[in-house]
C-alpha cells in the first residue's frame, strides 16, 4: 500500500490515514474563516444608498451634482463598512460572480428594465392624461430646466413672464436703464435691466434707488447666439425730471454709494437704498440676468 501525504501549509503537519490524508495544526483544527451578514443584504444597501441617500440631499434642496456624490459616497461607505464586517465584498461570493458570469444575465437584465421603464411611462402618461393638475407639475418642470439659460427670445420671453415679481417697466426706470447702457459701456452690443428698490416722486420730479445689470455681448461662432463677455451690476441714484410730453430726463446720477455726491443726492431715499440692496439682489438677479438676455436676442432679430 502506498502512503499519500499531502502537502500542507507552513505551520500545519501531515498524516497519512488509509484513503484520507489529512492537514492539522497542533493546536486546533483548521476552521473556515468566519463571515458575517448575508451577500444579499449587504449588496440590497450598496445599490438602494444611492437613489435614496441622492434624492433625500435633493429635496434638501443641494445642486444635482452634489445630490449625485452624496449617493455615491454612501455607496462607498456600504462597501468600506463590509470590507470592515465581513472582510470580503458581496461581487466576489460565488453565487454572484456566477450569475454576473452567466451568458443569458445580460439579456434578462435588458429585459426587466425595458419592463420597469414602459411600467413607469405608461403610470406616467395615464396620470398626466386622466389627471389635469399634473399640467402645472409638468409646465413648472420644463420651465424650471428651459430658464436656467433661454436659448431662443421665444423662450426667454415665456421665461420672463412666467418668473416676473414686478410690474411693468414705468417710464421712469426705462430711462434709467437707457442711461446705463451709455454710462457702463461706452460702445458695443449693450443691453441692461433695472429694477425700482425705493422711489420718492414729485409733481415734476422723480428720485430712483434701482439695481441695473448690464451685459455687453458677442455673437457666437457657431451658433449665432448672444454671449456675454462683460457684465455690471450696480446700485444707483437718480433723479429725473420730468418734461411736457410726460418724458423723463437722468439729471442726476450716482453708482457708488461710498462718494459724497450719493447722499447729497438721495438723503434719506440713498441710505434706503443701500440697505436694501443685498436683499433685492437676492431676488431680482436671476431674472434681470434672463432680460438682458432676453433684450439681446430681441436686437438680434430687429436688425
Amino acid at each position: 500500500m502506498v502512503s499519500i501525504i499531502p502537502v500542507c501549509e507552513r505551520g500545519v503537519e501531515a498524516v497519512s490515514m488509509e484513503n484520507a490524508p489529512l492537514c492539522y495544526t497542533s493546536l486546533m483544527k483548521l476552521k473556515p474563516k468566519k463571515v458575517n451578514g448575508h451577500p444579499a443584504l449587504w449588496a440590497t444597501l450598496t445599490i438602494l444608498s444611492f437613489p435614496i441617500v441622492a434624492t433625500t440631499v435633493g429635496w434638501l434642496g443641494a445642486s444635482s451634482f452634489k445630490s449625485f456624490l452624496a449617493g455615491a459616497g454612501a455607496s462607498l461607505a456600504i462597501l468600506i463598512l463590509e470590507a470592515i464586517v465581513r472582510g470580503r465584498w458581496w461581487m466576489a461570493e460565488p453565487a454572484i460572480a456566477s450569475l454576473l458570469n452567466d451568458p443569458h444575465f445580460s439579456r434578462r437584465l435588458i429585459f426587466v428594465t425595458f419592463l420597469l421603464v414602459f411600467v413607469f411611462q405608461t403610470l406616467v402618461l395615464t396620470g398626466f392624461l386622466a389627471n389635469p393638475s399634473m399640467d402645472r407639475n409638468v409646465i413648472y418642470f420644463i420651465l424650471k430646466r428651459q430658464c436656467v439659460m433661454p436659448t431662443g427670445s421665444w423662450l426667454s420671453r415665456i421665461c420672463d413672464t412666467a418668473t416676473r415679481t414686478e410690474p411693468s417697466m414705468d417710464a421712469s426706470l426705462m430711462q434709467v436703464r437707457l442711461a446705463a447702457e451709455q454710462r457702463f459701456f461706452a460702445d458695443g452690443f449693450v443691453t441692461c435691466a433695472a429694477r425700482s428698490i425705493a422711489v420718492a416722486n414729485a409733481p415734476q420730479t422723480s428720485l430712483l434707488g434701482v439695481i441695473v445689470r448690464c451685459d455687453r455681448w458677442t455673437l457666437g461662432t457657431v451658433t449665432r447666439t448672444p454671449l456675454s463677455e462683460a457684465t455690471e451690476e450696480r446700485v444707483v441714484v437718480s433723479l429725473l425730471n420730468r418734461t411736457p410730453d410726460g418724458t423723463y430726463v437722468v439729471s442726476g446720477w450716482s453708482d457708488d454709494p461710498s462718494m459724497p455726491e450719493w447722499s447729497a443726492l438721495g438723503g434719506d431715499l440713498a441710505a434706503a437704498t443701500a440697505q436694501r440692496t443685498a436683499d433685492a439682489w437676492n431676488v431680482h438677479r436671476q431674472d434681470m440676468r434672463r432680460e438682458t438676455y432676453r433684450r439681446a436676442f430681441e436686437q438680434l432679430q430687429a436688425q
